[in-house]
């Protein structure tokens, strides 16, 4: 049996192809990031099995059969979820287990925003009441002095670091 694909199908086969080809430079240093606090070994682990799997549903986008676009279509739903996942743990939220505490950093434009300027901080401190939380509401336009101190975790320096490339908008460094 021949299986012939129609030529928008053929396209389609060739933009998935060049779009999972270049996930290793997108997703892959966004993970990586991620994973930068684990232990060499299971680091080294995580690359080996990510490759394969890169490699395999490569493969399985290139020769377009009912298996294996089945395997594409798991595959890459599973490198997405995990890229998120990368990406959510990597700029917004920390999770100290030994203090049991969930930390999460989130912001947004206010223009257009439902809730009046003047009004969210009661509205944080409520929905913080609510989930049994606490809340904190900082304003960027309001830069408060401060001195700062980071340990030689990776990860306080790379939230610095963060922290630093956002200052560009109103920063006055005093």
């Amino acid at each position: 049996m021949t299986l012939s694909l129609p030529t928008g199908s053929v396209r389609l086969v060739t933009i998935a192809i060049a779009v999972w080809i270049v996930q290793p430079f997108s997703a892959g240093v966004v993970i990586g990031t991620a994973l930068s606090d684990a232990t060499e070994p299971f680091r080294a682990t995580v690359s080996v099995a990510a490759w394969i799997a890169w490699l395999v549903i490569l493969l399985a986008i290139a020769v377009p059969r009912p298996v294996t676009l089945t395997i594409a279509r798991v595959g890459t739903a599973g490198g997405i979820i995990g890229t998120l996942w990368a990406a959510w743990d990597l700029d917004a939220n920390h999770t100290d287990a030994g203090a049991g505490v969930f930390l999460s950093r989130i912001e947004w434009e206010l223009e257009g925003f439902g809730i009046p300027r003047q009004a969210l901080p009661a509205a944080a401190q409520a929905l913080a009441e609510r989930l049994s939380g606490q809340a904190q509401l900082h304003f960027s336009d309001a830069w408060p002095k401060v001195a700062i101190f980071a340990s030689k975790q990776s990860h306080c320096l790379v939230d610095l670091l963060w922290r630093a490339q956002q200052v560009h908008r109103d920063a006055h460094p005093d």
